[in-house]
């Protein structure tokens, strides 16, 4: 937007134009939007940044996969902090996969490109033609795509897995439950019997009566216990897996 000049400077750092809008990826569409600017002006690479942050705030990283790439000529020219940006952008709850790409840049632009993709965790690439280009966007598409696959079939299988811990727990749990209650009812219908039968007097029946109950309350809280802490490994066990996962995602896709 504008031109390199000091006089359109404000203009062309004001604004982050949008030539193509965020929706399915049509390729004749998303070229003919390429074919219909060129780039001029002074380079906004913060703003950039901060404007992909408010554009996909909607897509948690837990559920989407934000693959972001830029790719500049040069170094930030709008007095911004487009390293600050990327560790912004990088710490959000996007869990973005930076792909950082310098093209024909000097070594001022090399150095700041760089340290921008360490502050996203991202990867940094320089090319020097539209080939390099292409095949750098053709190769993090396809490598996103098989790490994606395997992200969502691992994300299935762990939860699938506590899933089925889950139940058997639960179903522990209620037969142990049971158990106790049936034992319960059984031990009070015998200890009342034997004093209608008066076969124990009062102060017999009455310790009999407080004896069940506390040995009831004992074994109900123990198994309770149990459960819990059998549940809480479960679910730590599922936490830690699905971190795991996600990390090592991550870690690919930039590669």
């Amino acid at each position: 937007m504008g031109t390199g000049q000091e006089k359109d400077k404000e203009k062309s750092c004001r604004k982050v134009e949008e030539v193509y809008p965020l929706s399915a990826y049509d390729p004749a569409a998303f070229t003919n939007s390429l074919n219909q600017f060129k780039p001029a002006g002074w380079t906004p690479m913060a703003k950039a940044v901060e404007q992909v942050m408010k554009d996909l705030k909607e897509k948690d990283g837990e559920m989407n996969t934000n693959i972001i790439y830029l790719v500049s000529d040069g170094i930030e020219t709008c007095g911004g902090d487009p390293v600050k940006a990327m560790e912004s952008l990088g710490a959000s709850n996007l869990k973005p996969v930076v792909n950082i790409i310098g093209y024909q840049v000097d070594n001022h632009g090399l150095s700041q490109l760089k340290e921008m993709a360490k502050a996203a965790n991202g990867q940094f690439l320089n090319v020097q033609n539209q080939q390099d280009l292409k095949s750098e966007f053709n190769r993090t598409a396809e490598m996103a795509k098989v790490w994606s696959q395997w992200h969502e079939d691992a994300n299935a299988a762990i939860n699938s897995l506590f899933n089925n811990v889950q139940s058997q727990l639960n179903e522990w749990h209620k037969t142990e439950q049971e158990k106790m209650n049936r034992e319960h009812k059984n031990l009070q219908s015998a200890v009342n019997y034997l004093n209608d039968q008066e076969k124990i007097d009062t102060d017999v029946f009455l310790r009999y009566d407080d004896h069940y109950r506390e040995y009831f309350l004992t074994v109900d809280q123990e198994s309770r216990d149990l459960f819990l802490e059998l549940d809480s490994l479960n679910r730590d066990s599922f936490l830690d897996n699905w971190d795991e996962i996600t990390d090592r995602f991550l870690e690919n896709v930039n590669m």
